[in-house]
């Protein structure tokens, strides 16, 4: 033992950023033990002083990354400025303008905040040793068995709200981690409060508390003190693949937070077919980059220590080969959009694209990592570092200028209309009164139109649903014909061993993208008949308002975006909303921002054309369980002599048919279609609700309102004005 690091056993604890608790923890002893041998080195035991020195040590030297935080802060300070002038708004009585007000503020704080990082892999992979690398400290329970039983949500401490003590919370399955600095609602969903030594106890497969809490456990919010943390939070997942357990489910289900993933696999057979397969899933729901659609993928070769260096490149490019040929639709589809994509009913086509640059632009995600040999995770680590520091940073601003832009110009254009419909009713009351007679007279008929519309688009729904179904019927007979499958393993593979591997999850693979696209296709032709139904409607409706009112015009469109927000999952109107996005008349990047809210989409999408690419039709839930049940399914008779390929064919679609995965597609369309008739639905009653205020709200102003209170309204409307156009605009300089 070096006598100087037995002397300073305080230093070595700084050095390596711990605290006394947290240090305690690792060696199974008090804080107040700690703080005793600190100030006295020479009473602690030789066992416990080289414990110590060894974890102080490891620490200090996961401390890789590089972490610039001055975009970040940059990024934070436009935020604090842009909000405390929000809240400092005068008084606005227009229930639209300042519900738009309101709007811009989520949209900010959403653009605002910072990445999630998921990490997923198999349960043995190394997903916590990982992540206690990055962190520069051992906080997350680490084992080569299955440990982590549930997600842990990795937070900055600066992030842990003044009236959180405890570092550690364990919330139920409801609980909506966007809220978490709500303190009842936090409270309301709380199972279990503690301190890191709590993720061992109820978090593992081996904690003595952890079957108390499992059954209605959701996540764990973990608050940490690393550098890393202050450009963006972690998920670290339960593992794939721990067959018996909840830990798949649990994986599977916490996929929708995420805005980049790293997923990690073994040096030793990595990327296998299971890991491929679930590559596939995670592919949908984490949301692609504009302009850059690969840049938030890390797949991670662990534990790359325990191969010769000199054969780590060629596994490297053997794995990302095998990838990129087993995923390629989906991959393809990932960079050229499936609005593109989907004008072929169906069939994949990057002919605008050359596939050669999307394989080397997706094989420049696999890196290596390991603990023991830092030198093989710099790569990896400078290209981490790159995406949080640089490039997310980057693109939020982007959009955070646009949004701004997009704000002032509508705001202001709204506030001039409400000076204008205010001082027609000044000059002009006899007829402003006629017209709000006539709405009210016209009411019983405009809402019953609203019924009828919302009949008739539940009609076009249900048609969309049973088309879907024979849609599917039909991808599913093309590309599980054993005729197809056989011509597509001799097409793709030379070497029988890869072929039956790799072949099931490809054409797995390849059914799967095949349904999602013609569903997102019938999701673009419903979004414009939606569109068309909405304009006629605006039309019919602003007939009874009068040829003389364009500043007070009932726009449905906005309205029924509007509408959306907080009626659960979408459909096939978060197509719409994200084509609607795109008319000027709804504020454009306002909207975007406002539906990836609603989705949960984060701030690296960019307009609504990688909206619409974000949005999951089947979901990667489903797409990793249909996987996994094929696999688990498959088995393959011997390959030796002639015909292997057809043999091989026999045997994948057998799987196929096994795994009822034209049943499961079939379900999760319906889900589809049933969720856009929900959301449909309560969009339409809750416009029709809007309506009826809107008419309530002009028959006041015209008969209840003094001519005082109406020069009180229009002066509050020129301050309104005012302040829009003051609105400050950060880096969106004016």
């Amino acid at each position: 033992m070096e006598l100087d690091k037995l002397r300073n056993l305080k230093g070595l604890r700084e050095e390596a950023s711990l605290s006394q608790a947290e240090l305690a923890n690792q060696l199974g002893i008090q804080q107040a033990q700690v703080s005793r041998y600190e100030s006295n080195p020479e009473s602690i035991s030789f066992n416990l002083a080289i414990k110590w020195i060894e974890i102080c040590g490891k620490v200090s030297n996961s401390h890789h990354l590089n972490i610039n935080t001055i975009l970040r802060e940059r990024i934070l300070q436009e935020l604090h400025l842009s909000l405390g002038f929000i809240d400092g708004a005068p008084r606005i009585s227009h229930p639209d303008i300042s519900a738009s007000l309101g709007l811009l503020r989520e949209a900010l704080v959403r653009l605002g905040r910072k990445p999630v990082i998921g990490v997923y892999g198999a349960f043995d992979a190394g997903k916590s040793t990982l992540l206690n690398s990055l962190l520069g400290k051992d906080t997350l329970t680490t084992s080569y068995q299955p440990t982590t039983s549930l997600a842990c949500l990795i937070r900055s401490i600066k992030d842990k709200p003044n009236w959180q003590s405890e570092n550690v919370w364990v919330m139920d399955k409801n609980f909506d981690p966007s809220r978490s600095t709500n303190e009842a609602y936090c409270r309301a969903h709380l199972l279990l409060a503690g301190s890191y030594g709590s993720l061992k106890d109820y978090t593992t497969h081996d904690g003595s508390e952890s079957s108390k809490i499992s059954e209605n456990a959701g996540i764990v919010l973990v608050y940490v003190d690393s550098p890393i943390l202050d450009v963006a939070d972690f998920l670290d997942t339960p593992g794939f693949g721990n067959s018996g357990s909840d830990d798949d489910a649990n994986a599977k289900n916490s996929i929708r937070i995420v805005d980049a993933m790293i997923y990690i696999s073994t040096i030793d057979g990595f990327m296998n077919n299971e890991d491929v397969a679930n590559i596939s899933g995670l592919l949908k729901e984490v949301p692609p980059v504009e302009g850059q659609p690969f840049s938030n993928l890390f797949i991670v070769a662990t534990k790359s220590h325990t191969v010769p260096e000199n054969e780590l490149n060629s596994i490297i490019q053997k794995a990302s080969s095998r990838t990129y040929k087993t995923l390629r639709s989906a991959l393809d589809n990932r960079y050229i959009g499936y609005e593109k994509s989907s004008d072929s009913n169906g069939e994949i086509s990057v002919n605008i694209i050359n596939s050669i640059d999307i394989e080397n632009q997706f094989k420049e995600r696999f890196f290596t990592f390991s603990v023991e040999t830092a030198s093989l995770s710099v790569n990896f680590e400078n290209n981490l570092s790159s995406f949080l520091c640089d490039e997310q940073p980057d693109c939020s601003k982007t959009q955070y200028e646009a949004t701004l832009k997009a704000a002032k110009e509508t705001l202001t254009g709204d506030s001039l209309k409400w000076i204008s419909a205010l001082e027609r009713t000044r000059d002009d009351i006899e007829n402003v009164r006629a017209e709000a007679a006539r709405m009210k007279a016209d009411l019983p008929t405009r809402l019953q139109s609203f019924r009828d519309k919302e009949t008739k688009g539940s009609s076009l729904i249900d048609s969309y649903k049973a088309t879907g179904r024979i849609k599917i019927q039909e991808i599913y007979s093309t590309v599980t014909d054993v005729d197809a499958i056989e011509k597509l393993i001799e097409r793709s593979f030379n070497d029988k061993k890869e072929a039956q591997k790799l072949a099931v999850t490809m054409v797995q693979s390849e059914l799967v993208e095949r349904v999602e696209v013609s569903i997102k296709k019938s999701s673009r032709d419903f979004s414009q008949q939606v569109d068309e139904m909405l304009k006629d409607f605006a039309y019919e409706l602003n007939l009874s308002l009068g040829v003389d009112s364009g500043s007070r015009l009932f726009n449905i469109q906005a309205a029924f975006a509007g509408a959306l927000g907080g009626v659960g999952a979408l459909g096939a109107l978060a197509a719409w909303s994200a084509i609607a996005a795109a008319g000027s008349n709804l504020g454009g990047y306002i909207l975007v921002a406002q539906v990836a809210g609603w989705l949960g989409i984060s701030s690296l999408v960019g307009g609504s054309g990688t909206v619409m690419a974000a949005v999951s039709a089947l979901g990667g839930p489903i797409t990793i369980a249909i996987a996994g049940a094929v696999l688990a399914g498959f088995a393959v008779a011997s390959l030796f002599g002639p015909s292997w390929q057809r043999r091989l064919a026999k045997s994948i679609e057998k799987a196929l048919r096994n795994a009822n995965v034209e049943s499961r597609l079939e379900q999760g369309s319906d889900d589809y279609w049933d969720q856009t008739k929900t959301a449909f639905c309560a969009a339409m009653q809750k416009t029709a609700t809007n309506y009826e205020e809107k008419v309530k709200e002009k028959e006041k102003e015209a008969f209840s309102t003094s001519p005082e209170q109406i020069k009180n309204l229009i002066d509050q409307a020129k301050e309104s004005l005012g302040f829009f156009k003051s609105m400050p605009l950060g880096w969106a300089k004016t």
